[in-house]
């Protein structure tokens, strides 16, 4: 659905009547169907166990209107109680956001919705290949997402008939207002969710209603109240903590100081799997990459992920306290090793992890380097990469061993030096 700004009268007249009035009721049941609010099991539609809570924290919240400005309330309201029901689509929809914000500054893709709109179009896959994946690697910043297809088709020289076509891909992405700004609102709403307590109330007073890109219609004091309280309401969900957007000098150096009260029972993950990709590179628009923005994220993102590493390594050890006992952190000191830390197996072979997280889902590609793979050829058996997905929002690992055999590995960086003198 675009938007949930009428829909609480329609789920009203399904609890009441078993009916909904609306000028194309047909489609209007298709629609509420597809976002997992109702059910038609009869022929007839009623309300599905996510839309019954749905609708009565709405009540609650006094957001069934259909007030634009409660639009991100409603949606909070939404994507929150879904994650907790573990409804589809939305977890999905949490899920690749997460991604995204790994990737590219959250706040920058919200106000700039039309590039995010044209960056979603670019992410969808074919056999494993979507062009949106260049924007990732090559670490573009939001404002620089462009869909340029009409451009490179000029520079390739090809007929007209393609030419017209190409615009017209563009024009349509750029005409899509309705869905750029209901896109940005459950985006707006997925980011309140995923946010800190303390880092929230700046975002609500930035953000508001969409207009255009960069124009908001800001909240009343009232409606950012309500907003704020609401969001507050499903801090229960279990997530990592700690200080992400601190300095990396303000991070605790405490081994496990990130992590509280965390159940790591469900955490670890089979390795996953990814379709196979067709040849070619996606690539589009001018690429120009914040280095030391990205660095900074990575390495707020490495803390929190190796923090979270040697706190599931304690958890595993539980039961052996005198192996626990001797892990070590070796990264905090030196961080040369090609591992970060060193821990055991519960038969007392040493084990050396070394961490790779993201915010994103385990299935987010990542770096090695040359010495961390030299690490896992000299220790074969002992070496393992543990891999953290959803590091800020509950994480989740697997343990890669063999990576020829878990991996596809592809150089995309190299060492230079100058020739030597001959002699």
């Amino acid at each position: 659905m675009r938007d949930f700004d009428d829909v609480a009268a329609n789920l009203e007249g399904v609890e009441k009547k078993g009916a909904i009035e609306h000028t194309d009721p047909t489609q209007r049941v298709a629609d509420l169907r597809s976002a997992g609010l109702i059910e038609t099991p009869d022929g007839a539609p009623v309300l599905s166990s996510l839309g019954a809570v749905v609708l009565d924290r709405w009540r609650v919240a006094s957001v069934a209107n259909q007030d634009k400005l409660d639009e991100t309330a409603r949606t909070v309201i939404v994507y929150g109680t879904a994650r907790e029901m573990g409804a589809e689509p939305y977890v999905t929809f949490l899920a690749y956001w997460a991604e995204l914000r790994a990737a590219f500054d959250p706040a920058a893709l919200i106000n700039g919705w039309d590039n995010l709109f044209s960056l979603n179009y670019l992410d969808f896959r074919i056999n494993g290949f979507a062009p949106g994946d260049a924007f990732r690697d090559e670490g573009i910043r939001a404002a620089d997402i462009v869909y340029d297809l009409d451009a490179f088709a000029e520079e390739q020289g090809a007929s007209e008939r393609v030419r017209k076509g190409a615009r017209q891909v563009r024009s349509g992405i750029a005409g899509k207002v309705p869905r750029g700004r209901a896109r940005a609102t459950c985006c707006l709403a997925m980011e309140l969710l995923l946010r800190r307590p303390e880092e929230r109330n700046a975002l609500v007073a930035r953000f508001g209603v969409p207009r255009r890109p960069h124009d908001w219609s800001k909240f009343s004091a009232d409606q950012a109240e309500n907003l704020l309280k609401i969001v507050a309401g499903f801090d229960d969900f279990p997530a990592v903590t700690g200080a992400a957007s601190a300095k990396p000098d303000e991070v605790s150096n405490e081994p496990g100081a990130q992590v509280e009260n965390y159940d790591f029972s469900t955490a670890l993950q089979p390795v996953p799997k990814r379709a196979k990709s067709k040849s070619g590179t996606g690539s589009s628009g001018p690429k120009k990459v914040d280095y030391n923005r990205r660095q900074e994220r990575n390495s707020e993102v490495g803390q929190l992920g190796e923090a979270f590493a040697f706190a599931y390594e304690k958890w595993r050890l539980a039961e052996f306290p005198e192996l626990a006992a001797k892990i070590v952190h070796v990264s905090l000191d030196d961080d040369t090793l090609g591992y970060d830390i060193m821990s055991f197996e519960t038969d007392g072979r040493v084990r050396y992890v070394e961490v790779k997280a993201t915010e994103g889902p385990l299935a987010t590609r990542f770096f090695i380097s040359a010495n961390e793979i030299a690490r896992a050829e000299q220790h074969t058996d002992q070496f393992l990469i543990l891999r953290v997905g959803n590091v800020r929002n509950k994480p989740v690992c697997c343990e890669i061993r063999d990576l020829k055999a878990e991996l596809d590995l592809k150089p995309t960086v190299f060492e230079c030096a100058f020739k030597p003198i001959s002699e």
